[in-house]
């Protein structure tokens, strides 16, 4: 059961030992590498993916590829860039996100991202 915790308010003490957030990806392909092999290490059978609402169908793809066995539930939340969502940075956001979800879609993103990490680009 997901329980709602306040915007800046800490979650209570027994909510951590069911939270791990992963530190060292540096794109969407690289945090569903690293949530698959914690995945693995820990036995989990579903997660919980908390992600940016206009992120959350990306996320879902990528670590679905990474965790065929795994059940996904999404819980996307609405980051401060899209308070105001016809802002033309919050535009750019979502256009930027829509052409990597395509990317994806396509099974392309793999080949980009290794491109990218070669290169020394990100996301």
């Amino acid at each position: 059961r997901l329980q709602p915790v306040a915007p800046g308010a800490m979650p209570p003490p027994d909510m951590w030992a069911r939270v791990t957030l992963g530190r060292h990806a540096t794109s969407t392909i690289g945090n569903a590498d690293e949530t698959a092999a914690w995945a693995r290490d820990n036995a989990i059978r579903s997660l919980i993916v908390v992600t940016a609402g206009y992120h959350i169908r990306r996320a879902m793809m990528e670590i679905g590829r990474t965790l065929p066995d795994v059940t996904l539930y999404p819980y996307p939340i609405q980051p401060p860039v899209l308070r105001d969502p016809y802002h033309v940075s919050s535009l750019r956001v979502i256009a930027t996100e829509y052409d990597k979800w395509i990317l994806a879609s396509l099974g392309l993103a793999r080949d980009m991202d290794a491109y990218g990490r070669r290169d020394g680009g990100g996301r």
